[in-house]
């Protein structure tokens, strides 16, 4: 995409924005110690502050207009930014508990996310999402959860397929179940199970987006029983 297509598709979108979105967009440009941007319901950027430039390593946010997650940050990190703006989009109702996500330049730090639907200027239909986050830095005995929970969940979205036993994944971090869950919850705001399920979800809606596979296949790939067994989940998600 040109300079000239962005500049357009960022003009289309405030246009139909109104001009309430494009003042948040200069207001929070000048935030230093917080994090934003806006995506259009493509879950493209349309707009991202300088801080939010500066922690996603790029030089401005022309260089990340009509980009996605996907197109920027690592599979597991993109699905779970994906994964949430989406969950906006559906149902019109902002985040607004704190949304506990680990951070765009992985570091030892934790990023409280708030994420809004953009309405069209007459209110009529959602159009996009627009996210302000701001990051805690980790106390030392935090820091080594937080490479914990990373080892982990990088482990399990290696093995989708397999058998993810909670006892397992505790071994796997040198700890208990207990003290897994809690700090799941804690760095992530869910727990192991959930957050297994929302990956194998992920995983099974992209092929089901990006392939010819027949459902039980994919079912089996993400690692769900059998074909009831993963329809009942994705409906229930």
């Amino acid at each position: 995409m040109t300079l000239k297509e962005k500049k357009q598709l960022r003009d289309d979108f405030f246009e139909q924005a109104g001009p309430n979105a494009r003042a948040f967009a200069a207001l929070f440009d000048h935030a230093t110690d917080m994090g934003f941007y806006i995506k259009d319901a493509e879950g493209r950027f349309v707009a991202m502050n300088r801080k939010n430039c500066e922690m996603c390593g790029v030089k401005d946010e022309f260089a990340i207009i009509g980009l996605r997650s996907c197109d920027l940050f690592p599979a597991q990190q993109a699905d779970l930014y994906m994964s949430l703006d989406r969950k906006v989009l559906s149902t019109g109702k902002p985040l607004v508990n704190n949304v506990n996500t680990h951070t765009v330049d992985n570091s030892p730090a934790v990023s409280h996310a708030r994420i809004h639907p953009v309405h069209s200027a007459d209110g009529s239909r959602i159009i996009g999402t627009m996210c302000a986050y701001h990051l805690t830095r980790l106390p030392e005995a935090e820091i080594d959860w937080h490479g914990r929970i990373k080892s982990i969940t990088s482990h399990i979205n290696r093995h989708l397929a397999d058998r993810l036993a909670l006892d397992d994944l505790a071994r796997l971090g040198n700890t208990t179940p207990r003290k897994l869950i809690a700090a799941f919850s804690q760095i992530l705001g869910t727990t192991p199970a959930q957050y297994v399920i929302a990956m194998r979800i992920n995983q099974a809606r992209k092929l089901l987006e990006e392939t010819d596979s027949p459902i039980v296949a994919i079912a089996l790939e993400c690692g769900f029983c059998d074909h009831s067994h993963f329809v009942h989940v994705f409906r229930r998600q």
